[in-house]
């Protein structure tokens, strides 16, 4: 994770924006212009599913795709040129 922030200066100079906050998921966005890094953390025990609407990047798990699944107890960050998308 480390590598990827210092890869990109959206974590540093980016704007924050929070998409989604519960007991079990957490999703927010660093984005600057048309790029947005979508930050999703999944804290329960089944696999979440982010579905864009373009191909995105999985800049973890180094993949690209327009369904994206996050892992039980584990995070992906999203490298995308749209925020449209939905979580299933």
């Amino acid at each position: 994770i480390g590598k990827i922030r210092r890869e990109n200066e959206i974590y540093k100079e980016g704007s924050f924006k929070p998409l989604l906050i519960s007991s079990d998921f957490l999703i927010f966005e660093r984005y600057e212009n048309k790029t947005h890094l979508i930050t999703a953390a999944n804290n329960s025990g089944k696999p979440r599913k982010l579905i864009f609407k373009t191909k995105a990047e999985a800049l973890i798990n180094s993949f690209s795709a327009n369904s994206i699944s996050v892992s039980p107890y584990s995070v992906e960050i999203i490298k995308t040129d749209t925020i449209n998308f939905y979580f299933g």
